[in-house]
């Protein structure tokens, strides 16, 4: 970002919490609630993921695809390409799960979320309080219990599936949504993408 941007600052891919807290802000009076009613971001399911779910300024007439139901939100946070963020669950001795993290050494502590080891996608207390996990499950334990539906499956220990990939795929239906998250082993694939945050220092 430095050398690209010329931006100093401590720039990274989002983090579990981080999505969290995009997720939330987009139910609440700054995002797509009014009058007390609130919606879900809506699903992007262009295949080619295209911002707003179409060619050229699509994105001006699709604003239910953002966070804020106007241009000035976030796109693409329901739907379009699954989004890696950095939330991993840590191997049986506590420690990074390195397996096709596609990291050789472990990130520093502050550039990921660290979830419990665990052998179920359904275990309600690996989650955490304000990345939009643990306090979205409607029904305890439940796989597909998350607001609206959405998918909700925290990694597990098959496959090596330690990452939690967000949002859903432009494919997916009703179970895709900003609140969504599932378990992937963190290996590229065309239908992912990730975010960016940037931190200014000024």
């Amino acid at each position: 970002v430095k050398d690209t941007y010329g931006i100093n600052g401590d720039s990274h891919m989002m983090k579990n919490m981080e999505w969290g807290a995009v997720a939330y802000l987009s139910h609440s009076k700054y995002g797509t609630c009014t009058d007390g009613k609130c919606t879900e971001v809506a699903i992007n399911s262009n295949s080619s993921f295209y911002t707003g779910g179409g060619t050229d300024d699509a994105y001006k007439t699709n604003i239910d695809e953002s966070t804020t139901k106007n241009i000035y939100g976030i796109y693409d946070m329901s739907g379009g390409a699954y989004e890696y963020i950095m939330g991993n669950m840590v191997n049986s001795s506590g420690s990074f799960y390195s397996s096709s993290s596609g990291f050789v050494n472990a990130p520093e502590d502050k550039y990921y979320d660290k979830y419990a080891y665990g052998t179920s996608r359904t275990t309600h207390g690996r989650g955490k309080l304000g990345d939009a996990t643990k306090e979205t499950l409607k029904i305890f334990g439940n796989a597909l219990g998350g607001w609206y539906g959405d998918d909700s499956a925290f990694p597990e220990y098959n496959n090596h599936n330690s990452w939690m990939p967000r949002g859903g795929g432009f494919s997916d239906g009703s179970g895709v949504g900003i609140f969504g998250f599932r378990m992937n082993a963190g290996q590229p694939y065309d239908t992912c993408s990730s975010r960016v945050v940037i931190v200014s220092f000024t």
